[in-house]
């Protein structure tokens, strides 16, 4: 019987497709609970479509080396709820270590504020947005940190913007400076990509 992580083992991502409801996924999570604790989990991958938050909130509970997570889909509805203010949420937000998230698709920024709460060591973090993204939301970005003090380790935002482009990026700088923002950062696009980072 094995006590601790075996050696042998490499990082795992686990993906975790949504096909079925919150009820099955927790049984299913129960019973496969021991492979967790040996396997060494570090990514994860999931779809809320069809589900709950406390499907995530249960994963990433019980995936003590997780350090990246990806979320294709999370519900808007059920963020404002108590579920945010839960013991169990609490619990999860000051025990996880993941350091790098990723948001498929960005419809709200509360989204954004619930994966910060839930995840406060954040260093790293990429959103999808859709085309009709402004400067005002690039502006909640940049401000992020200075609003967020518990998030003091983000250092490098990408923003995935389909129609993103040289003139997006010397709007957003341009806003940036004129408005005093932030002092010390540096700004550049790859493709549909724009990183900025805090320095």
């Amino acid at each position: 019987m094995l006590n601790s992580p075996a050696s042998t083992f490499e990082d795992i991502e686990l993906h975790a497709m949504n096909s079925c409801a919150f009820e099955r996924y927790k049984h299913f999570i129960k019973n496969i609970n021991r492979i967790f604790q040996i396997v060494r989990i570090t990514s994860l991958n999931i779809d809320l479509s069809y589900s709950s938050v406390d499907l995530l909130i249960d994963f990433i509970n019980r995936l003590p080396y997780l350090n990246s997570l990806s979320v294709s889909c999370l519900p808007l509805l059920e963020l404002n709820n108590s579920t945010n203010k839960s013991s169990k949420f609490n619990s999860v937000s000051n025990n996880n270590n993941i350091k790098k998230i990723n948001l498929e698709k960005m419809i709200a920024f509360e989204q954004i504020q619930f994966l910060i709460d839930l995840c406060p060591h954040i260093e790293y973090l990429q959103v999808g947005c859709t085309s009709n993204f402004n400067s005002e939301m690039f502006k909640r970005f940049v401000l992020i940190k200075n609003n967020m003090k518990k998030i003091v380790k983000l250092y490098l935002l990408c923003l995935y913007i389909s129609t993103a482009d040289e003139k997006m990026i010397e709007k957003f700088q341009t806003m940036i400076d004129l408005e005093r923002l932030i002092s010390d950062y540096s700004i550049k696009r790859v493709l549909n990509k724009i990183y900025f980072q805090w320095k």
